[in-house]
């Protein structure tokens, strides 16, 4: 039997139903007893090991009072919440707990904060940029494995139009933007990538900003990181590390207001302007 894994919804079904019962000051086994469950059936439903009926959303939302609206909100996500986006067709690459978990943050959330020292963001990459990149992996990726990647990348970018648009705020190191401009390989590639990029930064649903080349130090050094953030008021954020083993996963929200406020601290006080870094991205793609 597969075992049972818990898509991100899920999860959140499951942060929601502790916290309501954490806010009525209640032991799990208390509920399990007026509500006639067997005491493991709170304990599963709450670490998402099981997941609940909309009929146990209701009875615990009766049990705890919760507003009519926020168990409505719950109970509409917890219908969503086993159903797989189109990522679960790539199940080599986009598996549970690693891309495919990624992918589907990014199609619950609203706002997509980043700060990248090598990469530009896969959100923002042109197809020939995320091809090259897939070229480069040690121990080498099959041509297969790299259109695939190449594929997953480019429709993972269809967040960022339609009714609600996913915002960027991107604020990257120098060196992501430059180049050997002679280069026969890497030149072509950057000047399309740069290009798409001063289309796509508007200042509001794309922002990119660059930290200027002398500004040697700062706070998030060596180390790439993203944060997500969500329109339902039971999401909380979450922080995303990329590592060469795949995303770290970081939920825990005192350590994700760290890397929030790292995030803002760099675009407020260290990092050009969008209009200043489209400059710089517009002399780098066209050089005179």
């Amino acid at each position: 039997m597969a075992e049972y894994a818990p898509t991100i919804r899920q999860r959140w079904v499951a942060r929601i139903l502790v916290d309501w019962r954490e806010a009525k000051g209640l032991k799990a086994n208390a509920v399990a007893q007026v509500l006639g469950w067997p005491q493991s059936k709170i304990s599963k439903i709450e670490t998402a090991r099981q997941a609940p009926t909309t009929g146990d959303i209701l009875a615990l939302a009766a049990h705890y009072r919760v507003p009519e609206d926020e168990r409505d909100d719950t109970v509409n996500l917890n219908e969503r919440a086993g159903v797989r986006g189109w990522w679960a067709s790539y199940e080599d690459q986009a598996r549970p707990g690693g891309l495919g978990d990624r992918i589907e943050l990014e199609s619950e959330a609203n706002l997509l904060r980043t700060f990248q020292n090598e990469l530009v963001p896969g959100l923002l990459q042109t197809q020939a940029y995320t091809r090259n990149l897939g070229t480069l992996w040690v121990p080498p990726t099959t041509p297969e494995g790299v259109a695939k990647t190449t594929e997953i990348r480019m429709r993972r970018q269809a967040r960022l139009t339609g009714e609600n648009p996913l915002t960027v705020h991107a604020v990257l190191s120098m060196r992501v933007l430059e180049f050997d401009q002679d280069d026969p390989v890497v030149a072509p590639i950057m000047r399309e990538q740069l290009h798409k990029m001063i289309n796509q930064n508007d200042g509001k649903t794309v922002n990119i900003q660059v930290i200027p080349s002398r500004v040697k130090f700062h706070t998030s050094m060596g180390q790439p990181f993203a944060v997500l953030s969500f329109p339902h008021r039971s999401y909380t954020d979450v922080a995303i590390l990329d590592s060469h083993q795949g995303p770290i996963y970081v939920e825990n929200p005192a350590a994700v207001s760290g890397y929030s406020e790292n995030f803002n601290w760099l675009a407020e006080t260290v990092a050009l302007d969008w209009k200043a870094t489209s400059s710089i991205m517009m002399e780098l793609a066209d050089p005179r």
